[in-house]
């Protein structure tokens, strides 16, 4: 009986040791998560901005074009 105590005393500090380990996982992989996220937020807002000064450097050259015509 003592030695199937201790197999399963080695076995619930192995399965603690994983389940810790899986924790430190889980934390690297939620701060991945949020790092991607921020950055595709970031890249988004640069998109959108070039976007907006593009629509606008159109908008100011047909009224130019316009100009122009008259």
């Amino acid at each position: 009986m003592n030695r199937v105590g201790a197999e399963l005393a080695a076995e619930d500090a192995r399965l603690e040791a994983e389940g810790l380990r899986l924790a430190g996982e889980r934390r690297k992989l939620r701060v991945a998560v949020s790092l991607v996220r921020h950055q595709r937020d970031l890249e988004n807002a640069k998109a959108e901005a070039s976007l907006a000064a593009s629509r606008e450097a159109c908008s100011q050259a047909v009224e130019e074009a316009r100009e122009a015509d008259r």
